[in-house]
């Protein structure tokens, strides 16, 4: 069996599929928002939740205020979810979350593997859109999903109108801009 040519990389014929980096441009994430909001909950969460159970067990006033037992249940909660912080805030470091942009495909690279890779033959249509809820996005349709050289992670998939989305997550490029980028890049029909 030959190897598919995808981005100017073989992919692999074992399942699931795990196609090589492309070359092309490249769009970086930028972690420090989202760095700087698990910073933010961490520094504040934590204390307040040592603060709340440290008040119940003393029999102590937590602001002002009894601590009843759900009070304490909420502070050991607060700290869990400021240790959760703090791990999510390694992480975001940690994770190398980019685009790229090819000659022949669109890839999303994290921790240096492909969770996504779309071969412009195969995408139907690309939209720009704004939800209100979960801001701007850009949105893939494909011709076909079973396509071998088209791979996106179960974790991305979408159910509705559209196979893939990008969500402004601080990508270096804005989101019209990287939707020019994409739709220029699509075979004239």
């Amino acid at each position: 069996m030959r190897p598919e040519l995808c981005c100017k990389a073989i992919m692999s014929q074992e399942s699931p599929p795990n196609p090589q980096v492309a070359t092309g441009l490249i769009v970086k994430d930028s972690p420090l928002g989202v760095a700087l909001l698990f910073l933010v909950v961490a520094l504040i969460v934590t204390p307040a939740g040592v603060l709340a159970v440290h008040a119940w067990w003393a029999g102590k006033l937590f602001f002002g205020i009894k601590v009843a037992g759900y009070g304490a249940l909420l502070g050991v909660a607060g700290i869990f979810a400021g240790l959760f912080s703090f791990a999510s805030l390694i992480n975001t470091f940690l994770q190398r979350n980019y685009l790229v942009i090819g000659d022949d495909c669109f890839q999303q690279v994290q921790y240096g593997r492909v969770i996504v890779q779309i071969p412009f033959a195969n995408v139907a249509r690309i939209d720009y859109g704004e939800h209100s809820l979960l801001g701007k996005h850009v949105s893939f349709s494909v011709v076909d999903r079973y396509d071998r050289r088209t791979f996106v992670a179960d974790w991305l998939r979408q159910r509705g109108d559209s196979d893939f989305q990008i969500a402004e997550a601080g990508w270096q490029m804005p989101l019209p801009q990287l939707y020019e980028e994409l739709e220029s890049r699509l075979p004239v029909a």
